[in-house]
């Protein structure tokens, strides 16, 4: 029986959310028949000290795991440096990956590490283009003069003219 880390991470949302993906993630660690250590979180992709991850980190580096599971690449990291400092981590390590949606990678493979990279690099890009097309859809909020975000405490929307 292999030994598995799972980690499940979502940037926002419900816990909801989360929690249909680790319904997922735990399903496919059992049909596997693997003993699983369980990480999830809702933090950035791009934050490089999300708690959780840094725990996973450490996991890793105790030698005791044969197997990273998680639902796609994306879901640890949209920064392609982290990502390539990861998989030399699991590289060194003699690990794999396995993902739901990406399928099985092995990092100590040139084309599994060359699919990796470009899914990385996508996955960068998408990051950031996500992030200008929300900034500009914030922006088009304050212009119309709707809040955005949370209005502050003590403020009711208006239910007539839903401001």
């Amino acid at each position: 029986m292999k030994n598995a880390l799972v980690y499940n991470r979502k940037s926002r949302g419900e816990l909801e959310d989360l929690q249909k993906h680790k319904r997922e993630l735990l399903f496919y660690c059992e049909r596997h028949h693997f003993n699983y250590t369980y990480f999830e979180e809702i933090a950035s992709s791009v934050d490089e000290e999300r708690i959780e991850y840094l725990k996973l980190i450490k996991e890793i580096e105790s030698a005791k795991y044969d197997v990273l599971v998680i639902t796609d690449l994306s879901r640890l990291t949209r920064n392609l440096k982290q990502q390539l400092e990861l998989f030399e981590l699991l590289e060194k390590f003699n690990m794999i990956v396995h993902s739901l949606l990406d399928g099985i990678i092995n990092p100590s493979d040139s084309m599994g590490e060359m699919m990796s990279v470009i899914k990385g690099m996508f996955n960068q890009s998408a990051y950031k283009e996500t992030s200008k097309k929300m900034h500009l859809g914030r922006l088009q909020s304050a212009r119309a003069g709707k809040w955005v975000g949370v209005p502050p405490y003590g403020y009711k929307k208006n239910k007539e003219t839903l401001l």
